[in-house]
């Protein structure tokens, strides 16, 4: 229960995942993109929210059952 690896999975991983979700939000591009007449604000990537809600349950399911 008091494996580092744990730990990195519980608290720092997680911690990523919102630090990375963030910067996709303050990163916004201005730049028009051919065939864009608008040119609106396009967002950078990130995991879709399917994927990020799977990865962060099946992380938190991990270490539960592991502890």
């Amino acid at each position: 229960m008091d494996d580092e690896r744990l730990k990195w999975l519980e608290v720092d991983f997680i911690q990523y995942l919102d630090k990375w979700k963030a910067s996709t939000v303050v990163r916004i591009t201005l730049k028009r993109k051919k065939g864009d007449p608008q040119g609106l604000p396009k967002q950078t990537p990130y995991l879709t929210r399917d994927t990020d809600d799977a990865v962060r349950l099946t992380t938190q399911s991990m270490v539960m059952c592991i502890k």
